[in-house]
């Protein structure tokens, strides 16, 4: 997570009720009066709580031992604890005065990110914003077949936007009692591994390769297509899964 920005806005203010305002006798309001040097102490809630101490300055990173309202009154800029976007401030030592809400100046950002994402979402979920995962299976991949293997199936992209191929995982029902299994990640025909050393493979005996990362080119454009194809087999095992998880 990260520090999120308070104070330094029009609304961030430290001030105290002054003289009325009259209209025909009639209280119409009153002049607010700004406290220049105030001290200002934060809470978690609006009574009772936990006073936060946790603030830091943007322009140094360096604690801020007390927080004070600037020469016009104004609460300064500065950072609150990680992830917290609201914090209540009160114009005393012990919390004792009149709490109020202050607001993370960078909420509008995190709105915006939130909006995009939501919209991806619904409109599938595609590109960068959410993972997706693509799966190939097998009911077995033997020697023979792996030693000549059928036309691999093809998975496209029809996102409308360019992937990237972020990790692979190969399993199995039935382990390989022979051969360590081996399967290559293709995009467009051209592997995502720079080396066969690279790939994910699964030893004699057990489930699974592991969780295992390209080495070579991992980009997997819009309109592009992956493949899995065996390059090692084994006659004893059943029920193959590869999973690759693009981004």
């Amino acid at each position: 997570m990260a520090r999120h920005p308070f104070g330094a806005t029009r609304s961030d203010w430290v001030m105290v009720t002054g003289e009325a305002i009259t209209e025909d006798d009639v209280v119409t309001g009153y002049v607010p009066v700004m406290l220049p040097g105030q001290e200002v102490t934060l809470w978690d809630a609006r009574t009772g709580g936990t006073q936060i101490t946790d603030i830091t300055d943007p322009a140094t990173g360096d604690p801020i031992a007390t927080l004070t309202a600037d020469a016009d009154g104004n609460i300064p800029q500065f950072n609150g604890p990680d992830g917290v976007r609201k914090l209540w401030g009160s114009a005393s030592s012990d919390g004792s005065a009149t709490r109020y809400a202050v607001i993370a100046t960078d909420l509008g950002d995190d709105i915006a990110d939130l909006d995009t994402r939501v919209t991806t979402l619904e409109s599938g979920g595609v590109g960068s914003q959410v993972p997706e995962t693509v799966r190939f299976s097998a009911a077995t991949v033997t020697v023979a077949e792996a030693a000549s293997p059928p036309p691999p199936h093809r998975a496209y992209n029809i996102s409308g936007a360019s992937q990237t191929v972020q990790s692979v995982h190969a399993s199995v029902d039935t382990a390989p009692s022979t051969n360590e299994m081996e399967f290559d990640v293709q995009v467009d025909g051209t592997s995502v591994f720079a080396a066969a050393a690279d790939r994910p493979s699964i030893p004699v005996g057990a489930n699974t390769s592991g969780t295992v990362s390209p080495t070579g080119s991992a980009t997997f454009a819009s309109g592009s297509y992956l493949t899995v194809v065996p390059t090692v087999g084994d006659d004893a095992a059943e029920a193959i899964t590869v999973s690759v998880r693009v981004v």
